[in-house]
């Protein structure tokens, strides 16, 4: 099983993949304008961009908190995350993968109305990521069907992130 890309996917709150991207060994590209127009049709229904990162990463990249930051900003008052996955380790059972997602949180513009009114330097609101996940066990086989989206939207998108060999 050998990585080739990063792949992403914009991910509805039921867990259905929306929308799939394909990236290359470093990055994948979300369409800013697909994202915005599931939002448009439908205010919340974006819930995550999910992406398969290259084996061992497990953190979020400084583009991922720069997407994260922009569309928490972007979509508020619904809430965004981003999930990244990524290749652990080997076993017996499978190959082991480590989902995380990662929340975007955004102060209210009233609250920060408050902050500005008591201290006029105050020019942007707060941003915080938080950690709000973490499946450390996803032991992925190959025999995953992929004619259909449905299913877990993880193994779709490591079926598309790893070659066979």
């Amino acid at each position: 099983m050998n990585y080739k890309q990063e792949t992403g996917a914009i991910i509805s709150p039921n867990r259905e993949i929306l929308h799939l991207f394909d990236g290359n060994p470093g990055s994948v590209d979300f369409d800013p304008e697909v994202i915005w127009a599931y939002h448009q049709q439908n205010p919340g229904s974006v819930f995550a961009l999910a992406h398969v990162h290259p084996n061992g990463m497990f953190n979020l990249s400084g583009t991922d908190e720069h997407l994260l930051k922009g569309w928490a900003i972007a979509l508020y008052p619904w809430p965004i995350r981003v999930i990244t996955i990524a290749k652990s380790a080997n076993d017996l059972t499978g190959t082991i993968f480590i989902e995380t997602h990662y929340l975007g949180q955004v102060e209210s513009k009233e609250e920060w109305l408050k902050r500005k009114a008591v201290d006029p330097l105050v020019k942007s609101r707060h941003f915080e990521i938080v950690k709000s996940y973490q499946h450390k066990e996803i032991i992925w086989k190959q025999e995953i069907n992929m004619d259909f989206y449905g299913g877990f939207y993880g193994d779709i998108l490591i079926k598309r992130s790893y070659s066979e060999n």
